[in-house]
């Protein structure tokens, strides 16, 4: 039989094999993946239009009208992309331009760990950046 063995393991597995296979490989952790979260508060001329509860898939409206977007990612543009689709569903067409301020928090970093960020949303499009204080926004005339 040439060192072929029926092994029953601890967890009652058998296995007809070489005596090797006795040694399990231990199973490899699982890795946890970093989640990113984008949390700001609505524009007060929206807010009595947007409903609470989720508005797609890691877009939520809570109580408050806060807007938290959470997306386990290492990448923050995909959390931007989302922000930026929600603010086109529920802008209306011609409104005026606004910026609201953003604070982005990662679940890998220390619980102080904060960006803050400002959205500017003119015509349709959704600009990101971090500034301290509110970008100026000239629309363009028709």
């Amino acid at each position: 039989m040439s060192g072929r063995v029926l092994v029953q393991h601890p967890d009652g597995h058998v296995t007809v094999g070489y005596r090797k296979t006795q040694r399990r490989n231990p199973t490899t952790p699982t890795y946890e993946r970093p989640s990113l979260r984008l949390n700001f508060l609505l524009p007060p001329k929206l807010r009595p239009f947007v409903s609470r509860g989720c508005h797609g898939v890691g877009v939520e409206v809570l109580f408050d009208a806060t807007v938290s977007v959470r997306r386990a990612t290492f990448n923050r543009q995909e959390l931007f992309a989302m922000a930026a689709e929600f603010l086109r569903a529920i802008t209306p067409r011609g409104s005026y331009p606004y910026s609201i301020p953003v604070d982005m928090t990662s679940s890998s970093e220390k619980e102080d760990w904060r960006l803050r960020w400002r959205l500017a949303f003119s015509d349709g499009h959704v600009f990101a950046a971090i500034s301290p204080a509110e970008p100026l926004i000239f629309p363009v005339p028709a």
